[in-house]
C-alpha cells in the first residue's frame, strides 16, 4: 500500500497536481517516515507551491539523515 501511494504521489507532482502530491505523499511519508524518496519528493511540491521554508526544512532533514543524498542538495540548492 505504502508504495502504491509513494507512485501515485509521484505521478501527482509530475502530472503537476501539487496540491493533491502534497496530501498523498504527506500521509504516504507519515506512514513511512524514513523513506527519502518520498520525502524529497514532498519538498519538491513544496517548492514547486513557493512554500520555500517547508522545502529548505525537508531537504535539510534530509540531508540530516544522509548527507550524500544528491537530489536533496541540488534541491535545497534551488531553494536558496
Amino acid at each position: 500500500y505504502v508504495t502504491a501511494q509513494a507512485n501515485y504521489g509521484d505521478l501527482l507532482r509530475r502530472a503537476g497536481r501539487h496540491e493533491e502530491a502534497l496530501v498523498v505523499l504527506g500521509r504516504t511519508l507519515e506512514l513511512n517516515p524514513d523513506d527519502l524518496d518520498v520525502a524529497n519528493n514532498l519538498g519538491d511540491v513544496l517548492l514547486s507551491l513557493q512554500r520555500l521554508d517547508e522545502a529548505a526544512a525537508k531537504f535539510e532533514a534530509i540531508l540530516r539523515l544522509d548527507a550524500s543524498y544528491t537530489r536533496a542538495r541540488i534541491n535545497l540548492g534551488l531553494v536558496r
